[in-house]
């Protein structure tokens, strides 16, 4: 595999989101801040999810079961299903409004 690939893999899924954030995000919110909360809480939660994830693959000693698609395929969708549903969630929530610190 191209080492490039993951990177240009996430590029892409980055650049996907952008018309779902344009379209879930709350009207109060600025696109720009809507997208911005939308990656990091996605790429903050993906990667927790992806090491908690291999940690327990790891422990249970199912580190074969990943090189099957099968095996793969569940191991993604434990990682990225929270990310999605947590940074989607992020987004359709109105904005703080306090008034700014003197």
């Amino acid at each position: 595999m191209n080492p490039l690939t993951p990177l240009l893999a996430t590029l892409f899924l980055l650049a996907a989101s952008f018309p779902y954030v344009q379209r879930a995000k709350h009207p109060e919110t600025r696109l720009l801040a809507a997208y911005l909360l939308y990656v990091g809480s996605f790429v903050l939660i993906a990667a927790v999810a992806y090491f908690v994830a291999g940690w327990v693959v790891a422990l249970a000693g199912l580190g074969d079961a990943l090189a099957r698609p099968w095996g793969a395929a569940v191991f993604l969708i434990l990682v990225f299903l929270p990310a999605f549903a947590f940074a989607g969630w992020q987004i359709k929530r109105p904005p703080m409004q306090s008034p700014l610190p003197r």
